[in-house]
């Protein structure tokens, strides 16, 4: 009896030990400003939709939708990829599912209330002993801050560009080593163009 006592009290401190573990692990996953998810393997040449296992509670901020929508339904996380985006995203979840490579993408999803998204989706492929196929392990962060300051530097790049070339004065750009000059304006190589022509 003695020895069947201890087996028993092992057996209940490993399951607390492993409740505390699962609890860890799930405070971690529910508070990193991050989405992760567990995703089946596609059946190859198929085209059903993966279906989603686990989608941690941070896609509701994200999407507008809670978590047990995106397991219940296979067809919302298609669904709330950007039309322009969608061909190019489940091609390529497509084929990694057949290589088993890992599917890191970015691209935009629509939101429940309309607002367009851009996301970084990262995803590993998790096998068994045997190296089969067991799930799809990923993380999806949202990355719209991001592309809205490329955005923004991209338009202020091009308006610099558009006033420069606009300019009547001689605008250019010099290597403070070497005093070559590395890009003008039109003005500039107009005035040069008239001084060669003068000579």
């Amino acid at each position: 009896h003695l020895e069947a006592r201890l087996w028993n009290d092992v057996f209940v401190r490993a399951q607390e030990a492993l409740r505390r573990s699962e609890q860890q692990l799930r405070t971690l996953v529910e508070h990193i400003p991050a989405v992760t998810y567990t995703q089946q393997v596609a059946e190859p040449a198929s085209n059903s939709t993966s279906r989603t296992l686990y989608a941690s509670p941070q896609i509701e901020a994200q999407t507008g939708y809670p978590p047990q929508d995106f397991v219940e339904n296979p067809e919302r996380w298609i669904n709330l990829l950007h039309p322009e985006d969608r061909e190019r995203v489940l091609a390529e979840s497509r084929r990694t599912d057949e290589t088993g490579e890992p599917f890191r993408m970015e691209y935009r999803q629509i939101s429940r209330d309309g607002r367009v998204i851009w996301i970084r989706d990262e995803a590993v492929l998790v096998r068994d002993e045997e190296g089969r196929p067991r799930f799809w392990q990923g993380v999806m962060f949202d990355i719209s801050d991001r592309k809205g300051a490329e955005e923004a530097l991209r338009q202020s790049e091009e308006l610099y560009r558009v006033v420069v070339e606009q300019a009547a004065e001689n605008i250019f750009i010099v290597d403070p080593v070497t005093k070559r000059i590395l890009d003008a304006n039109a003005a500039l190589q107009r005035s040069l163009r008239s001084c060669r022509q003068a000579t």
